[in-house]
């Protein structure tokens, strides 16, 4: 499962993920990150987005897909994930791609939820 907002590590919802096992850092290309307020979105187009990937299983994917709003807020899509730590590994991963229409919210460019939210608290 690849995350990019509040389920990644320091992140109000990444106790669900506590027990499951942590890959590493990833880049998600060919999409871009919104601010919905508490929580961010991605939806395809021409950018990145900077996540975790970690290991789960069908109980958690399950309270993943329900917290997550599946299939009315977001849908759980397969993707193609670059690890950072390694230039050409890329593997498979499941992500919460958004599937309704963003209309007046602010593109996250650098596509970093963590980045972004502590530059938001530090103003």
């Amino acid at each position: 499962m690849f995350v990019y907002g509040t389920l990644r590590k320091g992140q109000c919802r990444n106790s669900i993920l506590s027990c499951c096992e942590f890959i590493g850092l990833g880049i998600l290309y060919h999409f871009l990150m919104y601010d919905l307020g508490e929580y961010p979105a991605i939806i395809p187009g021409n950018g990145k987005v900077k996540g975790e990937l970690y290991v789960v299983n069908k109980e958690i994917l399950k309270e993943l897909d329900y917290i997550e709003g599946v299939p009315f807020l977001f849908k759980r899509e397969k993707v193609c994930i670059r690890l950072l730590n390694s230039e050409y590994h890329q593997l498979e991963a499941y992500a919460y791609v958004y599937c309704n229409k963003i209309q007046n919210k602010l593109l996250i460019e650098h596509g970093d939820w963590i980045i972004y939210k502590k530059s938001f608290f530090s103003e």
